[in-house]
């Protein structure tokens, strides 16, 4: 089919699509999962990460990680995947999309700052910081695997380019002069033409251009690790002003997702019975081999972790970053308890949380406990903001604590597991480890040259 062809049967299958709506809530239930599972593990997959598409619903679905994997990769997929929840919201709600949509998107994806290795403008190797959230503030040029450093917008130039591109993103949903998968394809490329992050920008841009397609009634174009040399080389030809190949991949991937969504609709099967089954049947036996020994944790000692060590500990952090929030324009804490069957329970207050938690939960284990803290425009330089998030992540026989913070690399703060009794002690200790961090970020911040 040429493009046209492919087009016209795109809008038919979304007419069908659109003839059964609303679909039930267990139907998009089970759609929405496997999307965000394709997505997370193909998005990533293009950029280099190493988990294989089993452990990626390992992670995402049970919080567990995969032997002899780099740390980095279950990070980036964590935070692809808590993009990937934010989107939802914004399509649900039809949340235009702008400038402090994206920047915060950016931030949830990569969650912290952290330095990588890039190329200079003369074409050599520098480490450079990443500031999730923020516009780069050096040069972001790649070098291709032919030895060739691909040019992108300036850090001088990104702000006025992602203004400029944002303006058009807004006339075009005005005037709808354009078909929305090329709408969603050309932004998609002037995003990567622009590159305005210091990292994550191809994951960035594949999510943005699928909430636009989303917004207007598309199923998401999600662009698979196979297609990753001819995706690569569709946007090598963008930027020559020949948009027709990266289109087309576009119109193929909303397809395949379109195609997909009518089959579950009607009833069909929508997992794949591939490697995928494989390795996640080999995983999870893997880890019950492991484990065979030991029955999982109940939802009560999931909650007593909670009550007894997590929210105490969480407490007596938020207390200390009440002496933090002055020194900047706006600051917002929200306490977040994620459950196994994918329930959120937000409470802005802590307390609210403790007390409804136990009746919210309902005897149904958790998956994640989170404190985040973000506070925005530093009084002395309005560009620099800072954030926090506490992390326990459930698994079958222990739990893990990780923080993420400004200017301060993620770290593994206390591992235990169900059996254990935990005291004040305890939850004043781990406070204590996560607020030597929060000083030293806050510190970067206040004393930059330092």
């Amino acid at each position: 089919m040429n493009l046209n062809e492919k087009l016209t049967k795109l809008d038919s299958v979304k007419a069908e699509i659109d003839a059964q709506r609303p679909i039930s809530a267990d139907q998009e239930q089970k759609l929405m999962q496997k999307f965000r599972l394709d997505w997370n593990y193909h998005s990533n997959a293009i950029e280099g990460n190493s988990l294989s598409i089993g452990e990626t619903a390992a992670l995402i679905s049970y919080g567990l990680t995969a032997k002899g994997k780099p740390f980095k990769d279950h990070l980036d997929i964590s935070g692809h995947d808590t993009a990937l929840s934010a989107l939802v919201d914004l399509v649900r709600n039809q949340e235009p999309l702008t400038e402090h949509v994206i920047r915060g998107l950016h931030e949830l994806m990569l969650g912290g700052t952290h330095d990588v290795s890039t190329v200079d403008d003369k074409g050599g190797r520098t480490t450079r910081t990443i500031r999730a959230g923020q516009y780069k503030s050096n040069p972001n040029h790649v070098q291709t695997e032919g030895g060739i450093v691909r040019q992108f917008a300036s850090p001088t130039e990104t702000p006025l380019m992602m203004a400029d591109l944002l303006a058009w993103y807004r006339q075009e949903l005005a005037e709808k002069t354009l078909h929305p998968v090329v709408f969603a394809a050309m932004f998609h490329h002037r995003f990567v033409a622009i590159h305005p992050f210091d990292d994550g920008n191809g994951r960035m841009a594949r999510i943005i251009m699928n909430i636009t397609l989303m917004q207007m009634g598309y199923s998401p174009a999600i662009l698979r690790i196979e297609d990753r040399n001819p995706y690569i080389s569709s946007l090598v030809q963008a930027d020559a002003g020949e948009l027709s190949s990266l289109i087309d991949l576009v119109a193929d991937a909303t397809l395949r997702s379109s195609e997909l969504f009518v089959k579950a609709i009607n009833g069909g099967a929508i997992d794949d019975l591939g490697d995928f089954d494989k390795q996640l049947l080999l995983l999870r036996q893997s880890v019950l081999d492991n484990n065979e020994a030991e029955s999982p944790a109940t939802a009560a000692e999931m909650l007593a972790v909670c009550e007894n060590l997590l929210i105490p500990a969480y407490r007596r952090i938020e207390q200390r970053l009440e002496h933090i929030a002055p020194m900047f324009a706006s600051a917002a804490t929200n306490s977040i308890a994620t459950l196994q069957d994918g329930t959120n329970i937000v409470q802005k207050d802590l307390g609210q949380l403790a007390a409804i938690l136990p009746a919210a939960a309902a005897g149904r284990p958790f998956l994640q406990m989170q404190l985040f803290f973000q506070a925005r425009a530093f009084a002395k330089n309005a560009k620099q903001d800072f954030m926090i998030q506490v992390m326990c992540n459930f698994g079958r026989n222990d739990f893990v604590v990780t923080s993420t913070l400004t200017g301060i690399q993620t770290g593994e703060h206390f591992k235990s597991d169900y059996a254990r009794v935990f005291t004040a002690v305890d939850s004043e200790q781990l406070a204590k480890l996560i607020l030597t961090d929060v000083l030293a970020s806050i510190n970067k911040i206040v004393r930059p040259n330092n």
